[in-house]
């Protein structure tokens, strides 16, 4: 089982009463499969599908997440947007 590494960057901020952004990432091993994630507090950003959401003031903290599959590892990637 080979490693795989994700690069994750947001494009743009996540900002209060604005639209969501839509979030991408890309992987090594070029499987396109990713689960978006938000570890900031319910009350400053949220993650439905691959759109966060600004609810609040702060760091909007956000995890791109590969799976493992046969071939590779799992691997994860991180980002801050204000």
């Amino acid at each position: 089982v080979a490693s795989q590494t994700v690069t994750f960057t947001p494009a743009t901020q996540v900002a209060f009463g604005v639209a969501p952004i839509t979030l991408n990432a890309s992987a090594s091993s070029g499987l396109t499969t990713f689960t978006f994630s938000a570890s900031s507090a319910a009350s400053i950003c949220t993650v439905t599908g691959n759109q966060p959401t600004s609810v609040g003031v702060g760091t909007c903290a956000l995890t791109a997440t590969q799976t493992a599959n046969d071939s590779y590892t799992s691997a994860t990637a991180n980002a801050n947007v204000v």
